[in-house]
């Protein structure tokens, strides 16, 4: 399973408005638009990650589970 903490990046703009507007629910939205974030890359979290001129944030966490995505 995977556990994403939500506040571990802005969500852009436009995607909070497009929720406000068509009141449509967190999870609706993450697996509809991702909330912004482009790509994921699972890695060790023992290693240590620097890539010039990309920017990255550590948003969630691999964990025991039924393979599902948590959000929280």
């Amino acid at each position: 399973s995977v556990r994403i903490y939500r506040d571990r990046w802005r969500v852009p703009e436009v995607f909070l408005e497009i929720q406000r507007a068509g009141n449509v629910s967190d999870r609706e939205m993450f697996y509809t638009f991702n909330m912004g974030i482009g790509m994921v890359i699972i890695i060790d979290g023992r290693r240590t990650i620097d890539i010039e001129g990309v920017d990255f944030y550590i948003i969630g966490e691999v964990v025991e589970g039924d393979k599902k995505v948590e959000i929280v």
